[in-house]
């Protein structure tokens, strides 16, 4: 007689699933979650969230796989991520990781000549993409090589054409003592998205042109706005720099903005000498009224107008308030 025997074991050679079901990533609280297609696996960025400088996936497999990367292994966002999933009969598939920004592409109007312009003094870039909350905004200037970066202060965002995203920067050239003069480009930053002007935006240099500072001793603050406050029918006087390039009697606007309503009144001014403005209130200006900005408004060479904001020492506006 003689005996044999058989394996009843089904599986010998093990699952041969091998996919990815379920691929997400936690963000300051909340699920991301990948879309898989094929061998692709789109994981959609939101465009007001910041990329973190590496991610964490939690992966979903089939029975019994396995894959590479690890789920919950750290990965650079930045680079082309590839998860190699093996099943339990060792067949293996590969997944390519794709990460789409939803922010929309940051654009600046180019400039057909550099724009001359001054230490301190402020300026409207023109684009498309940048956030109406100015603080999420960064600009700044790089030098021509590349060598260095010099960040900018933004007053405001604007919007002219509002399809959610402001289109105007007002930005501040830093102190001569904080930039040397020279040439730069522009760059813009607004959450994952970066722009650089190929060519020079500006020619930055001391123009000499008006600069007014408030001392701090000057300043109050009404409605948590910083301004100077000023009786009404009274002659005033600022000092600041450069005021020769006035070239006589111009005048001096007061301007406000509210969520629902902007305006400005003037003032005639007089130039005392090259530090030291004079101006009396206008008889239809109100009284007790705050004015959120506060500039003289003039043409300077080839009657291009210039603004001159009132700062602070530390270069942020000022305002007025007359009582």
């Amino acid at each position: 007689m003689v005996l044999s025997s058989c394996s009843n074991d089904e599986n010998s050679d093990g699952l041969p699933y091998n996919n990815i079901n379920e691929f997400k990533v936690e963000h300051e609280g909340k699920q991301i979650y990948g879309k898989i297609e094929g061998a692709t696996i789109e994981l959609n960025w939101p465009y007001n969230a910041q990329l973190p400088a590496t991610l964490k996936p939690s992966i979903v497999l089939s029975e019994k796989a396995s894959v590479l990367p690890l789920s919950g292994a750290e990965i650079d966002p930045v680079k082309v991520t590839t998860y190699k999933v093996k099943a339990e009969d060792g067949s293996e598939k590969t997944y390519t990781l794709k990460i789409n920004y939803l922010q929309p592409i940051i654009n600046v109007e180019g400039v057909e000549t550099p724009i001359e312009a001054s230490f301190r003094h402020d300026y409207t870039i023109f684009g498309e993409g940048f956030s109406k909350n100015k603080n999420e905004n960064k600009v700044s200037l790089v030098a021509e090589d590349g060598s260095k970066e010099y960040p900018l202060s933004i007053d405001e965002a604007q919007v002219l054409n509002d399809n959610g995203y402001a289109d105007r920067l007002k930005i501040v050239m830093p102190k001569k003592e904080d930039m040397p003069a020279g040439s730069y480009k522009l760059k813009v930053v607004y959450g994952n998205r970066s722009v650089t002007t190929k060519k020079v935006y500006f020619n930055v240099k001391d123009l000499k042109l008006p600069y007014i500072t408030i001392p701090e001793s000057m300043i109050s603050e009404i409605e948590g706005v910083r301004c100077i406050v000023l009786n009404s029918n009274e002659k005033h006087e600022l000092k600041g720099e450069n005021f020769e390039a006035f070239g006589g009697a111009s005048q001096i606007f007061f301007t406000w903005r509210t969520p629902t309503s902007q305006g400005s009144d003037s003032s005639e001014l007089t130039v005392v000498n090259s530090n030291s403005i004079q101006f009396e209130k206008s008889d239809w200006v109100d009284a007790n009224k705050l004015y959120q900005r506060a500039y003289i408004d003039y043409r300077g060479e080839k009657n291009v107008r210039i603004s001159v904001y009132l700062r602070d020492n530390a270069g942020n506006l000022v305002g007025v308030y007359f009582k």
